[in-house]
């Protein structure tokens, strides 16, 4: 069972209540549940008087990696609605690694696809909430093939750089 923490707030209006709702847990509106328990302003208006109480608590926790991992569960069913996403969370990252059977199709030409998906993931988090977390989308290992071949591509050309002397330009 989860340790939830429910508070109760009154005031004259729907958004002083609100407000004193988010400064009490530290978090946007977006991130309560809230529930009108009496609202007496409505019926007796006419007097000047009344009052709204609300109970509050934080929504089941919608992280940034769960928010990201649904993200890219939708955007992969058009390209492979059977795939799956494996979700790791490291302090400064977020990895989602993709587990497809069209995985050439997701990667595209030169990880081109991949590296698109990964923008707009990065991009749609850091609109919806404040964290330095990066997003990294990978797919069966693929980013760190890509980095081997790499930095053995680098090292060779490093080697007949050393070798001739001349600089050696890479692509």
């Amino acid at each position: 069972m989860t340790n939830e923490k429910i508070a109760f707030f009154e005031g004259k209006t729907i958004e002083e209540v609100k407000e004193k709702a988010c400064r009490e847990f530290k978090t946007g509106e977006s991130n309560l549940e809230i529930e009108i328990l009496e609202n007496t302003k409505k019926i007796f208006s006419f007097l000047g008087g009344g009052k709204i109480k609300i109970s509050a608590k934080i929504k089941e926790e919608q992280t940034k990696a769960k928010f990201a991992k649904n993200i890219l569960e939708e955007l992969v069913k058009f390209f492979d609605d059977k795939s799956t996403i494996e979700l790791k969370e490291r302090e400064d990252e977020i990895i989602l690694n993709i587990l497809s059977e069209k995985s050439g199709l997701i990667i595209g030409k030169k990880g081109e696809t991949l590296s698109s998906m990964q923008f707009i993931l990065n991009k749609i988090i850091q609109n919806e909430e404040e964290s330095d977390k990066r997003i990294i989308i990978d797919i069966e290992g693929y980013r760190d093939k890509r980095k081997r071949v790499l930095e053995g591509l680098a090292f060779n050309a490093s080697q007949q750089a050393k070798k001739t002397r001349k600089p050696i330009a890479l692509r």
